[in-house]
């Protein structure tokens, strides 16, 4: 498969844990605590009690990061992650967010249907790795 751009230098950046992530699902879980206190006030005990289950089992999915310790690869217009030990090759879903503080990107399998997606936050990897990334981004979705 040749992209654009394939004879672009190789890149790889290797995601590391984030302490911005766990930040942001504290935000996030006061936010939905504010929401649903509201909710109890308004007079709608159920439901709060409701969407605070539903709440907790978001956030407590939130805090899983099972990209931590993957490397993502651009090579010869070919894109791999390599995960638990294991390199595949993957293609680029269209949607990519790119800011400076987030990248989001989702992949697929190119031989399967397994979808692997990367919220990255802007200590997951260094300053420029996350810029070479960015700039891969739009390059591919150019």
């Amino acid at each position: 498969m040749l992209n654009r751009y394939s004879s672009s230098p190789s890149r790889s950046l290797r995601v590391k844990p984030s302490r911005r992530r766990i930040y942001f699902i504290i935000v996030l879980g006061a936010a939905l605590a504010l929401a649903n206190y509201l909710l109890y006030v308004q007079g709608y005990p159920l439901l709060s009690a409701q969407l605070t289950l539903v709440s907790i089992v978001l956030l407590w999915w939130a805090t899983a990061d099972p990209m931590a310790g993957s490397t993502l690869k651009w090579e010869g217009g070919e894109w791999y992650i390599r995960h638990r030990g294991r390199q595949t090759s993957v293609v680029l879903l269209p949607g990519a967010v790119r800011l400076p503080w987030l990248v989001y990107a989702a992949f697929r399998e190119t031989h399967a249907k397994q979808r692997w997606a990367f919220l990255l936050f802007s200590d997951s990897a260094t300053v420029e790795q996350m810029r070479r990334l960015r700039c891969r981004l739009i390059l591919e979705q150019g």
